[in-house]
């Protein structure tokens, strides 16, 4: 029930932050590509979780492969749940 509940308000979190500059479509859409990539690219996973890769490369990654097909903002929040080590997470939201 716990992470049931942590994942409820990270979801939250992220609608209240990035719905006034992307709307509802566009965060579902950008939720399902995130969602995608995880599934089909499960060393990205491995890469996002990794102890020994500082969040300063990640966010280099995130922001290199992802400009263009995901917001700032998402992206933003998947750097912030790295940073809160909820990556595992994202999955869910």
């Amino acid at each position: 029930m716990k992470d049931k509940l942590v994942v409820i308000r990270y979801a939250e979190a992220y609608v209240s932050f990035a719905l006034p500059a992307l709307g509802m479509p566009r965060i579902i859409e950008e939720m399902r590509v995130t969602h995608w990539a995880l599934r089909e690219a499960p060393q990205l996973r491995d890469f996002l979780r990794a102890p020994e890769v500082s969040l300063e490369e990640k966010s280099s990654f995130l922001d290199k492969v992802f400009t263009g097909a995901l917001s700032g903002q998402t992206r933003d929040f998947i750097k912030y749940l790295i940073y809160r080590r909820r990556i595992d997470s994202l999955s869910d939201i």
